[in-house]
């Protein structure tokens, strides 16, 4: 996503987070298969997280890098900075992963991230490359869309969705959490979570981080299938409520097979007496499908506006602020919407392709994504810490727990 503001993760990069999984989680049905895939990527990703040499070594391999570190990773002869995992599965739950391992070893998994130094006029970037290969199977993007279609359908009846807050450990959990809300307004159904004192209680840290995002900012995101408007997620948020909005009018394919989805986004963010505004920033997704072989592609396209006005800390005019940084906040903001859309380099901005092939023996996925990112990036919200950190990891693996146990089989 967006590294506009933070050296770790924006406020803008959690509240999207925050919102997509909202509405992923899948809680219809047990599915035995995409069960084992993401008990499968789960296992391995904490394996990762475990045996990092630290933090910011984690953070590079997954595209979180400035050049103050570079000498924790290892630079190629071309003069470019990477860092490779390779890992194999020990048991159900335990991955042996093997940082930068030797060239041409094969591994079940495999993830290689590349920082190569460009300079875009004056400033200095890196562009930085990505690519994710596995071999477990389970799951396809149509499996998703196949959710999605089907939570339609139990969203706009009240009976229906009554029943499934009874069944389903995902929602019971979220609305545990939250104060949950469900109405219909205007010929559209609107599912809400709020954070509460209950909610602080429960994941304080959590509360703190994520809660306290939601208050300096407005959010409002449309998804929508091109090739039907009438297809439309609309997500939403008032101060520490977010909301998910959906067409009450029941549809046999909502969604169910989308070539082209649109996410349009206006934000605004408000901290420290500051006001950034993001007018029609559009992210594009394409799926198409032939003969076992599904490919998602994403990327954004477009961002009509872009802002900074007010005054940091309320008392200190920006023209200050601007002294302290690299640029001023305006040109920072125009410059990271720049890479973020467009790129500099001829190849675009942030964008990513995932395949997904059945084969003989299972499934073999690809990912890679490329992406401009500054060298040096200015803080303007500060940067999170560990514990913090740490409070948002205790609410997402404690939700994970309940989305998996809607997925297992119980038999």
């Amino acid at each position: 996503m967006i590294y506009i503001f933070s050296k770790r993760k924006t406020i803008l990069r959690n509240l999207f987070a925050f919102c997509i999984l909202t509405i992923f989680g899948n809680c219809l049905k047990e599915s035995p298969e995409q069960y084992r895939f993401w008990k499968t990527y789960d296992n391995l990703q904490n394996s990762i997280q475990n045996s990092a040499p630290n933090p910011i070594v984690l953070r590079a391999l997954y595209g979180n890098f400035q050049e103050d570190n570079e000498d924790l990773l290892r630079k190629t002869p071309e003069g470019n900075f990477e860092i490779n995992i390779g890992a194999k599965s020990l048991s159900p739950s335990t991955w042996e992963v093997d940082w930068n391992p030797e060239p041409n070893v094969s591994f079940p998994y495999e993830s290689k991230t590349t920082y190569s130094p460009i300079v875009w006029g004056e400033k200095p970037l890196y562009q930085v490359q990505r690519k994710v290969k596995s071999n477990w199977s389970g799951f396809f993007p149509s499996n998703f869309f196949q959710w999605l279609s089907d939570f339609h359908k139990v969203i706009v009846d009240e009976n229906s969705f009554d029943r499934l807050k009874k069944s389903s450990n995902n929602l019971q959990f979220l609305c545990d959490t939250f104060l949950c809300d469900r109405k219909t307004i205007d010929n559209h159904t609107v599912f809400s979570v709020t954070f509460t004192e209950n909610t602080k209680k429960k994941f304080p840290g959590f509360f703190k981080r994520s809660g306290g995002a939601l208050e300096k900012a407005k959010l409002d995101i449309s998804i929508v299938n091109t090739l039907n408007p009438k297809e439309n997620i609309r997500i939403f948020n008032i101060d520490k409520t977010l909301s998910y909005q959906f067409p009450s009018e029941p549809m046999k394919s909502f969604f169910l097979d989308p070539a082209n989805i649109e996410i349009t986004s206006n934000i605004e963010i408000n901290s420290f007496g500051i006001r950034v505004f993001i007018e029609k920033l559009v992210y594009r997704i394409s799926l198409s499908k032939k003969d076992g072989l599904e490919t998602l592609k994403g990327r954004f396209v477009s961002v009509q506006s872009q802002e900074i006005t007010g005054r940091f800390l309320y008392f200190i005019p920006t023209g200050i602020v601007d002294f302290f940084i690299p640029g001023n906040l305006n040109q920072y903001l125009k410059d990271a919407l720049t890479l973020l859309v467009y790129g500099t380099q001829g190849n675009g901005g942030n964008h990513f392709q995932a395949t997904y092939q059945k084969t003989k023996t299972g499934q073999i996925n690809h990912i890679q994504s490329y992406s401009e990112i500054q060298r040096k990036r200015f803080s303007l919200f500060g940067a999170s810490n560990s514990d913090d950190e740490k409070g948002n990891f205790l609410f997402f693996s404690a939700w994970e727990e309940a989305m998996m146990k809607d997925l297992q089989p119980h038999n």
